[in-house]
């Protein structure tokens, strides 16, 4: 049956209106539109094998809205493992690429993708990949539960990393035989590094080790001369502290408790040995055959 008109064609009726066949086709030169106008709650459905009901649009809350009933797939004609679809009652929504999913925003200036989420946004992978020509940037906080590493992909180049235990321990790894490099400043100015062949700490060249503030440090000095520096400077030891070449004494060597001690010191060239508790000695002794030991000199110092 060939109907032909060189104007409109309308076909009304009160009830249903029902072409039967087994191909039914819809050609036109320009736009073909479907319109429901019968009234509040019109919709247009899309129903297979006599009473599914795939898809359908309808006015929603003034919203004009496509439905996917139930489970319903938006797939690949060629591929039915690519879709798009909604499950749980509509409350989670599957994009799924049998290979790869892509979505691309293409203009060179503007083109921005923006993933949003009230709680999270969670990325679940075997190994995720973020390629940027230029940086990659976390504006907040940045947690890794695993290990963290440094290195150039694809390259057998040697990998910094930092790792947790599982028991409260942080490692910070390089590989055996390099560095680790601390520096500050534009210039990248180095202040330590760990030594990977020494397996040491390494202070930059005339650096200090700091302690508290910077009138108590560690450092070298230009002449390869190792100084400590500090207001006071306590050496404590269980048992003693052992001097295996020359002791220079700037000002004064004391022996002794503090309250009580033997003074050592230079005084206009001439070196002055004294006791400084009141009305006490100052003796000389030697060991000879025993363990007794023998006064040689002593000097009074009664009143």
């Amino acid at each position: 049956v060939v109907v032909t008109a060189t104007e409109d064609v309308v076909v009304t009726a009160t009830e249903e209106f029902t072409l039967n066949g087994d191909n039914i086709s819809l050609n036109g030169s320009g736009t073909i539109t479907i319109k429901n106008e019968s009234g509040q709650g019109n919709k247009i459905s899309f129903i297979v094998d006599d009473e599914t009901e795939l898809l359908k649009m309808e006015v929603d809350n003034a919203d004009g809205i496509i439905k996917l009933l139930a489970e319903t797939k938006i797939a690949a004609d060629d591929n039915l493992e690519s879709y798009i679809n909604a499950t749980d009652s509509g409350v989670r929504l599957n994009v799924k690429g049998k290979e790869k999913v892509l979505v691309h925003a293409v203009d060179e200036n503007d083109g921005v993708i923006q993933l949003l989420a009230k709680d999270s946004v969670n990325l679940n992978a075997d190994n995720i990949v973020i390629t940027s020509e230029n940086e990659f940037t976390v504006s907040n906080d940045m947690r890794v539960g695993g290990e963290f590493r440094v290195s150039p992909i694809d390259d057998d180049t040697p990998e910094f990393s930092i790792s947790y235990d599982g028991e409260d321990n942080f490692t910070l790894a390089n590989e055996t035989g390099t560095d680790i490099l601390f520096a500050v400043g534009v210039d990248n100015n180095e202040v330590m590094r760990i030594d990977g062949d020494e397996e040491s700490l390494l202070m930059g060249r005339s650096q200090q080790l700091q302690f508290a503030n910077n009138t108590t440090y560690i450092h070298h000095t230009e002449a390869e001369i190792l100084e400590i520096v500090a207001p006071t400077l306590n050496l404590t030891t269980e048992i003693k502290t052992n001097v295996s070449t020359n002791l220079h004494v700037g000002s004064s060597l004391t022996v002794g408790d503090e309250d009580e001690p033997l003074t050592m010191s230079q005084v206009d060239g001439d070196v002055l040995i004294r006791n400084v508790d009141i009305n006490q000695d100052l003796k000389i002794g030697v060991t000879r055959a025993g363990p007794t030991e023998d006064y040689v000199l002593t000097l009074d110092g009664t009143d």
